[in-house]
């Protein structure tokens, strides 16, 4: 078994009303995704966080690239959990 291989990562960006809003933010985000046979991220879903910093997190992870994982030998999907932190002051 080899495991997928991060190619390319899209970090997320605040919304812009969060930081219009001045208020400082120390929040985690963890989501749940599926890499498939190409690579790519799909099937995302929120695990836990902020609910006003999810969508972004989601949004920046659809957009990471990896290297396909193999099991004996032939691509195949993982699940795979990633967890972001947010600091706003």
């Amino acid at each position: 078994m080899t495991s997928p291989k991060v190619v390319s990562k899209v970090e997320p960006v605040f919304p812009e009303w969060v930081r219009a809003a001045r208020e400082p933010i120390d929040a985690m985000v963890i989501v749940e995704a599926v890499i498939d046979e190409q690579g790519s991220v799909s099937d995302v879903c929120a695990y836990k966080g902020d609910p006003r910093l999810v969508q972004v997190t989601m949004d920046a992870l659809r957009q990471w690239k990896f290297t396909p994982g193999l099991i004996d030998g032939r691509p195949s999907a993982f699940r795979f959990t990633s967890t972001t932190n947010y600091k706003l002051r």
